[in-house]
């Protein structure tokens, strides 16, 4: 399993529930992001693997036949490859839909370049930190009892495996959210700011 799947899955969970919150521009983000789980799942050597490559295979060759699921499927190949551009589509819509789109547009500037950011840091290093502290427990095996047990007990685990990449995937989502709300702070901070000296040489003049 890739860590990549991992975090798809739940940014695809993330983003439909905010298309439910009224973030319209999130359900393309949703599509590309689940198709990039269901592709995944299609390759796995298994009964649910088979089943869905089997249904999209069959989704394939009706799309050769009705415009509506050709258009469809290239909506949704499109979406799975452009999935940061389509957040800033959708950020756009919303900036577009504020009451206040200046005050709009300097948040999710700065929330999605954070982000962004941030993510590019992680899929550089995350894998790396992971692979580094899995060797520092190595280490440490034999020079601690707790560390032996807690070694011994997850190699005795069918999906031990999987442990790893659904960590990082967890990680690499926790980090992006969390990214977003410090660069969304830091936004309404800006905000705040610009406000402050609008209102200042107002009042400077209403007490002269």
């Amino acid at each position: 399993m890739d860590s990549t799947i991992v975090r798809s899955a739940i940014f695809s969970y993330r983003n439909s529930e905010k298309t439910e919150n009224g973030e319209i521009g999130r359900a393309a983000v949703a599509l590309g992001q689940a198709k990039k789980v269901v592709d995944y799942i299609s390759t796995l050597d298994n009964k649910v693997g088979k089943q869905t490559s089997g249904a999209l295979e069959a989704l394939k060759s009706a799309a050769k036949t009705d415009s509506t699921l050709k258009l469809a499927g290239k909506v949704i190949d499109f979406s799975s490859k452009n999935i940061n551009p389509l957040i800033c589509f959708s950020s756009a819509i919303d900036v577009a839909r504020s009451d206040n789109t200046e005050e709009a547009l300097i948040v999710n500037t700065t929330a999605l370049a954070t982000m962004f950011g941030t993510e590019h840091l992680m899929k550089n290093h995350l894998e790396s930190i992971f692979t580094q502290a899995g060797a520092g427990i190595m280490k440490a095996k034999g020079k601690s009892e707790l560390v032996d047990k807690a070694v011994t007990s997850l190699s005795k685990m069918k999906y031990a495996g999987k442990i790893s990449p659904i960590a990082q995937g967890v990680a690499f989502v926790v980090g992006s959210c969390t990214a977003y709300g410090v660069g969304e702070k830091f936004g309404k901070l800006l905000v705040n700011g610009v406000k402050k000296e609008k209102t200042e040489p107002v009042n400077q003049q209403t007490n002269v």
